[in-house]
Order: structure tokens, then C-alpha cells, then sequence
């Protein structure tokens, strides 16, 4: 899943800048304390650790489909998804958005 109308997901050429085993996610109306295998985008413009590429297990719990913008500008995945590319993707890694 990707950003809202409101906070959309950048698209362009980013690297991953920056790799969380498990890290807390602050926004101006959420805070989840614990999420596990993240990895942060960098380049292009971005700030740091801005655009995140995480696991979302409120979705899953939830039962909502992946696929549906509905994230403030993060890409959503599975947490078995994010566990694979965590476990496979090293920092530099290019990562291309494209709408």
C-alpha cells in the first residue's frame, strides 16, 4: 500500500539509506512503538527516514487488503514480505517508485 491522496508516496530513483531491525513510527496523528523490519529511503530529495519501506500488522489484523493507497507516504507490505526484503536487501540498494 502506498500514500493517500494527502500524503503521497514520492516517486523517483531513492536508495536504501538506512536499515531498522525494529524502530518506533512517529507521525502527526500515529505512533506505533515497535515495528519490525524496516528499511528507509534516501536520495532524491528525501529527509531521512521519511519514506520507509514496513510492515503494517494493524493492516493485516485488520483484514485490509494490500494494494490500496492507504499510508501517509510509506510503502506497506506484509510483515513476511518485509521480513524477506530486510533479510536481502543491503544499504545502497536502489529502489525505484513509479506511479
Amino acid at each position: 500500500s502506498t500514500g493517500v491522496a494527502a500524503t503521497p508516496t514520492p516517486t523517483g530513483t531513492f536508495q536504501v539509506s538506512a536499515r531498522y531491525p525494529i524502530t518506533p513510527m512517529t507521525g502527526r496523528d500515529y505512533h506505533i512503538p515497535s515495528v519490525s523490519h524496516v528499511l528507509c529511503l534516501g536520495g532524491g530529495g528525501l529527509p531521512a527516514d521519511a519514506v520507509c519501506i514496513h510492515p503494517a500488522p494493524w493492516q493485516e489484523a485488520a483484514g485490509e487488503p494490500f494494494g490500496v493507497r492507504r499510508s501517509h507516504g510509506c510503502v506497506r507490505t506484509s510483515s513476511a514480505t518485509a521480513r524477506w526484503l530486510f533479510e536481502r536487501t543491503a544499504l545502497g540498494t536502489p529502489v525505484i517508485i513509479q506511479p
